[in-house]
């Protein structure tokens, strides 16, 4: 059964591209804007602006990200629901978004190059998404040694 997958392919570029844009961001400094740089004298006002521009930065991020993850519900429970036996639950795609191109593309025994396809972009999702969570946790923790050193 073919089944158009551009909601598929536009998650998967969002979601890759987005995760990874916006650890660099963060991990880099990208700008100066996140965090003060190397021994720059900084003021609680400061620190408040650098948590307001992260954010900003990831207000941005959920909407790039949301919106395809939006269209995965889309894929599944409109694109997709007609297929017997196919059955996904909204709580699995959003808890567990790299999964669902695969299982999508296997129920539908696509072709061996677009299942590798799926299969690779979804391992990059997943790692992205390590990242991504990789990156908010060490911004905290940097924030809270910035902080702690203005007591």
């Amino acid at each position: 059964m073919k089944k158009n997958p551009i909601l598929l392919y536009l998650f998967e570029a969002t979601n890759i591209i987005s995760c990874l844009v916006f650890p660099c961001m963060l991990f880099f400094n990208i700008g100066g804007w996140f965090y003060p740089s190397g021994s720059q004298v900084y003021s609680g006002q400061e620190l408040l602006g650098y948590i307001k521009n992260v954010a900003i930065l990831g207000a941005v991020f959920t909407v790039i990200v949301g919106i395809p993850l939006l269209l995965l519900l889309v894929d599944c429970f409109v694109i997709m629901r007609d297929v017997k036996g196919f059955r996904v639950s909204a709580l699995s795609i959003i808890t567990a978004p790299a999964s669902y191109p695969i299982i999508r593309t296997e129920f539908l025994e696509e072709k061996k190059a677009v299942r590798k396809l799926h299969t690779v972009a979804g391992a990059i999702i997943f790692i992205s998404n390590s990242l991504v969570i990789s990156s908010l946790a060490y911004y905290f923790m940097k924030m809270m040694k910035l902080a702690w050193a203005l007591v």
